[in-house]
């Protein structure tokens, strides 16, 4: 459950370099990222605290999608795979299965002729929570459990 197992933010909790400089990468996405107060934004604006974002012209924002930009003309995406060209949604397809499997959003950054990069974005446990779901357990409730219990009394 958000807020009550879980950090109740978002962060970034992985960083896939498909093409380019990690700090190249990062600067473009930071500088994307600081137009939104989105909550993936923020987290990604915090993942690239050690870079100076670069300077973004043209930015739009599309809901329920992610930004667009351009940094010297070229243009550059970041955003979910509805946001990519066509080219890149079978490559993109596969990362969100994989990440999806693990509980984690994942945030692509391209620019026209390459998908350049892929984050993993994912709301962290606290702490606490893995000593609690192991009392659970010991107690023989497992998190299903609970959750269907929940449900059914709905």
């Amino acid at each position: 459950k958000t807020a009550t197992l879980t950090v109740g933010t978002p962060k970034v909790t992985d960083l896939q370099i498909l093409q380019g400089e990690r700090e190249t990468l990062l600067a473009i996405a930071k500088g994307m990222e600081t137009h939104s107060n989105h909550p993936i934004a923020e987290c990604i604006v915090a993942f690239a605290e050690e870079v100076e974002g670069v300077e973004i012209s043209e930015y739009t924002y599309t809901m329920g999608k992610g930004a667009t930009g351009k940094i010297g003309g070229k243009s550059y995406v970041l955003g979910n795979r509805k946001l990519l060209q066509r080219d890149f949604q079978q490559q993109a397809i596969c990362w969100e299965d994989n990440y999806s499997k693990q509980g984690k959003t994942a945030v692509f950054l391209a620019d026209q002729t390459h998908l350049l990069a892929v984050f993993a974005i994912a709301d962290t446990l606290k702490e606490e929570s893995k000593e609690i779901i192991a009392d659970l357990k010991k107690r023989n409730i497992t998190p299903k459990t609970v959750w269907q219990t929940i449900n059914n009394s709905l």
